[in-house]
C-alpha cells in the first residue's frame, strides 16, 4: 500500500506554513479575506476554510467574528500538530455522508408520513415560502437556513429520537458544504425548491411511498450538484 495522497486542504496548510517560514506572513498580521485568500492561492474557498480551521486547532492562527484571521504564531515549534483532518476535503468521505444522510432522510419522511401534524405542515408551507423569498433575494445563507429548518421539521415529525440524533450529526457536517453549494450553483435553488413542494405536498396527502421517492430523488440531486461543485474547483494542487 503506497503513502497516502495529500488533500488540497493539507497543501493549503504547508502553503501557508512556508509563509510564515519565509516571512512572507508575519505574526499579528491579518489575512486577506477568504475569497481573496482562496484566489491568491488558487484554491477553493472550502479547502482553504478547512485548512484554516485546522491552523486554528494547531495554534497557527485566529479566526475572529467581524474581524478575520488573524495570525497569532509564526513559530512552527509552538504549532500543536497534528490537526483533525477535516471530513470534507475528502470527496470520497463526502459522497459516503451524502449517502449517509439519503438513506437516514428516507427512512424519516416515510416515518413522518404516519405522524406529521397539522401544525407541523403549516411551518413546512411556510418555511417554502421563506425558501423563495431567499431565493429571490439571492441570499444563499438565509435559503441554506431555511432550507436545513425544512428537514429539521420532517426529522422531528418521525418521531424517533435515535433517527434525529443521527440525522443531527450527519446534518452539522455538511452544513457549509451546502452553504457553499448554494452559493456556487444558483440554479440549485429552483430545483430544491421544486423538489421540497413534492416532498411536502405527499407529506399531505400521508403517501409514504411518494414521499420517499422525493426525499430520494432531492438528496441524490445534492450528490450530483457537489460532484459539479468539486469539478470545477482547482485542481492546480492534485487533489479534488
Amino acid at each position: 500500500m503506497g503513502p497516502r495522497k495529500k488533500k488540497t486542504y493539507e497543501y493549503v496548510i504547508d502553503m501557508i506554513k512556508e509563509m510564515l517560514i519565509q516571512n512572507q506572513l508575519v505574526e499579528g498580521q491579518k489575512l486577506p479575506n477568504q475569497v481573496e485568500f482562496a484566489r491568491q492561492l488558487e484554491v477553493s474557498r472550502l479547502s482553504l476554510r478547512e485548512a484554516l480551521k485546522s491552523l486554528e486547532s494547531m495554534g497557527v492562527v485566529e479566526q475572529k467574528p467581524k474581524t478575520g484571521t488573524i495570525i497569532i504564531s509564526a513559530d512552527p515549534s509552538k504549532w500543536n500538530e497534528p490537526a483533525i483532518p477535516p471530513l470534507l476535503s475528502d470527496s470520497e468521505a463526502t459522497y459516503e455522508l451524502i449517502e449517509a444522510r439519503r438513506i437516514i432522510e428516507v427512512v424519516m419522511a416515510t416515518q413522518a408520513a404516519e405522524n406529521i401534524t397539522d401544525d407541523q405542515l403549516e411551518t413546512l408551507e411556510k418555511i417554502i415560502t421563506k425558501m423563495m423569498i431567499a431565493r429571490n433575494a439571492d441570499d444563499h445563507k438565509e435559503y441554506s437556513k431555511v432550507d436545513l429548518d425544512f428537514h429539521i421539521v420532517i426529522a422531528n415529525a418521525a418521531n424517533n429520537r435515535y433517527l434525529l440524533n443521527m440525522y443531527m450529526a450527519t446534518i452539522s457536517l455538511m452544513e457549509e458544504l451546502i452553504q457553499e453549494i448554494n452559493e456556487y450553483i444558483p440554479q440549485i435553488k429552483d430545483d430544491s425548491i421544486k423538489t421540497h413542494k413534492k416532498i411536502f405536498e405527499a407529506l399531505r396527502k400521508r403517501d409514504k411511498k411518494e414521499v420517499g421517492k422525493w426525499m430520494d430523488i432531492h438528496i441524490s440531486r445534492v450528490a450530483q450538484y457537489y460532484e459539479e461543485y468539486i469539478s470545477n474547483q482547482p485542481t492546480n494542487l492534485g487533489i479534488r
